[in-house]
């Protein structure tokens, strides 16, 4: 129950918006248990909804009574929705404002997964570990100051784009020192005592609150970063994670569409060079790389491939934006279109920051593209090097070119750059959301 009540306090919106965008008639019928639902839903609703009931709860006799009859639905409603999740997930899933149940999860989940769900507190952090079968809780005594101030020297030392322009190698060697020393630091708090439960082929991640700004491929123990040990993906909560992993997926040509500027010059030659590797590609660059090319290709595309500039709103995420030919493609615009991509990727500067509510939903490029029905979605979490972007879109395609999945593609490639560059400025910030294959 409280991995459950976890889940009610994230991207709950987010959820009820892609399952009304999505919503169908269940095949074979209504149920009786679903009939049930819907009533007890209507009762508790219309009970609480109710001025005039309210105001008669005001009376002591009346009030112990309104408690009693909302406790008794309450509890009848949580057995059939248990019920439910055994019997028909797929309609559980799809019922706008369900929340998720531990029971579906254990239904839905790959054995060789496991998945790390991240709450916290104003004094707290929880973590769940469920995989097939079993969970676990861990609850770690750590204030929000000391939380945000680790996060924060994480970032001091991981978004350097001054690497870039040519240190000493001495002094390559003490920046890589002091960034190992901040990311040991939050493995032992954020993995530990996880770390010797790999054995799986892929961790999913849920952070929560501040947590959205890490970047947990590169938490290191004894110097080995967590992607090095398994495939890693994130999601904004398990619901919407098993949701990725029942979307159908376009099966068409490949979407490529960049339009470069000054901000970043050399987009137009990472498209030419990254479409090539594809059979009879779409390809659009410089003032053909319009919105409505986005939406009259978006829904049959498997793989759709944005390289564009990006600004990330921290004064209104829902206007953050990509610069396309004919102007900003922003969140707002975005939420009104419908695409289908195994996988989407936003090739551009800190493509994956989020802004995160109080009640736990997040807001940005990704929330919008999710929404939109992309399953799987490649982004960053700050800003890279035109040079580093395309030497790592380059390994990525490469290797799911040989067919590996989106996950161990991203994987392979972040491996591969790290040896070549072995600071995370250039191989920790690429983010993976969503199902990864």
């Amino acid at each position: 129950r409280a991995f459950e009540l976890s889940e009610q306090a994230r991207a709950r919106s987010l959820l009820d918006l892609i399952r009304s965008t999505e919503q169908e008639e269940p095949k074979g019928g209504t149920s009786a248990l679903q009939l049930e639902v819907a009533t007890l839903e209507r009762e508790i609703d219309a009970h609480i909804a109710s001025p005039a009931r309210r105001k008669a709860a005001r009376k002591p006799g009346v009030a112990i009574q309104r408690a009693a009859f909302l406790s008794a639905r309450e509890a009848r409603l949580a057995a059939c929705l248990d019920q439910l999740a055994v019997e028909a997930p797929d309609v559980l899933r799809r019922h706008r404002g369900a929340p998720l149940r531990y029971a579906e999860l254990m239904r839905a989940l790959p054995p060789n997964q496991l998945l790390l769900e991240y709450y916290v507190t104003e004094a707290e952090l929880h973590i769940f570990a469920v995989r097939r079968g079993s969970i676990r809780h861990v609850r770690k005594p750590v204030d929000l100051a000391t939380r945000r101030d680790l996060i924060s020297r994480s970032r001091f030392q991981l978004d350097r784009p001054e690497i870039d322009n040519g240190y000493r190698e001495d002094a390559q060697e003490k920046l890589l020192t002091s960034a190992s020393g901040v990311l040991e630091e939050m493995d032992r708090l954020l993995l530990t005592p996880f770390r010797d439960e790999l054995d799986v082929d892929r961790v999913v991640i849920v952070p929560h609150g501040e947590l959205h700004a890490v970047p947990f491929t590169a938490l290191e123990r004894d110097g080995v970063p967590l992607i090095e040990e398994v495939e890693v993906v994130v999601a904004p909560s398990a619901a919407v994670y098993l949701h990725c992993l029942d979307r159908e997926t376009a099966t068409g040509p490949a979407l490529f569409m960049g339009y470069a500027d000054q901000h970043a010059p050399e987009i137009d030659e990472e498209i030419r060079t990254l479409a090539a590797s594809f059979e009879s590609p779409h390809t659009y660059v410089g003032p053909t790389a319009m919105c409505s090319v986005l939406e009259q290709h978006g829904a049959s595309s498997r793989i759709i491939h944005l390289a564009a500039h990006t600004e990330y709103r921290h004064d209104d995420s829902m206007e953050s934006r990509l610069q396309l030919a004919d102007g900003w493609l922003t969140v707002t615009q975005v939420y009104g279109m419908r695409i289908a991509p195994e996988l989407l990727v936003l090739s551009g500067c800190a493509t994956g920051r989020v802004s995160v509510t109080p009640g736990g939903d997040l807001f940005g490029l990704v929330r919008g593209f999710l929404h939109a029905g992309a399953s799987s979605i490649l982004s960053s979490l700050w800003e890279v090097s035109d040079g580093r972007t395309r030497d790592y879109m380059e390994r990525f395609y490469r290797a799911y070119g040989e067919g590996l999945t989106v996950a161990a593609a991203a994987r392979r490639a972040t491996l591969e750059m790290r040896a070549a560059h072995p600071h995370p400025y250039h191989w920790a910030p690429f983010l993976l959301t969503g199902r990864g294959g």
